[in-house]
């Protein structure tokens, strides 16, 4: 809150699976704001408010959490994992961890436009922000940021930019249809030759 003055911050919490969580952090950061004024130091009457969303149960209840929060990320690799029912460090059931399995999709199109309905600006980070697969169904789907690695940017900004919007949009009506992640993942690909 100190660093914040004078400066666009967000302050995002993450692996919150339930509004109570939201509600207690925002009131230890009141209590904390108000202690620094008692102290005659300057807090930021600016500081944005965001939330990971990683867990299914805050998946789900994207339009309730959009009443308190300024915006979400979306932490794709513990997302996958978590609706896969899969640890992806272990070798023994990696490749169950599946983030073009047809109901992973389903929840992310459902997070993107609960947060397009609710004004919420929404981001990416993870390895799907990069993929070349998945970005054209991300950008179709809604997503206001991608975070990736430095070496990533290049390629994904030369992607995007050759991305038309509508085509997008279509393909992710089309991609929400399918059955198998195989489907998918043709489709995806022949999106990209196309």
């Amino acid at each position: 809150m100190r660093a914040a003055v004078g400066h666009q911050v967000g302050l995002m919490i993450p692996m919150i699976s339930c509004i109570e969580e939201i509600l207690a952090t925002k009131q230890i950061l009141a209590e904390c704001k108000s202690e620094l004024k008692q102290q005659g130091i300057a807090a930021s009457e600016t500081l944005q408010f965001g939330v990971m969303i990683e867990i299914p149960s805050a998946a789900l209840i994207v339009d309730l959490i959009s009443k308190h929060v300024d915006f979400i990320s979306i932490g794709t690799n513990d997302l996958t994992q978590y609706m896969c029912a899969v640890d992806r460090l272990n070798d023994r059931v990696e490749a169950l961890y599946n983030p073009f399995n047809p109901g992973f999709l389903r929840a992310l199109n459902y997070i993107f436009k609960a947060s397009v309905e609710n004004k919420l600006h929404s981001g990416i980070c993870g390895s799907l922000a990069h993929s070349e697969l998945l970005l054209p169904l991300l950008v179709g789907m809604g997503v206001n940021e991608l975070s990736m690695t430095a070496q990533h940017i290049l390629s994904a900004r030369k992607m995007i930019r050759s991305l038309n919007y509508q085509a997008c949009q279509r393909l992710v009506t089309e991609v929400l249809k399918l059955e198998t992640s195989e489907e998918i993942k043709n489709r995806l690909r022949e999106f990209t030759k196309e």
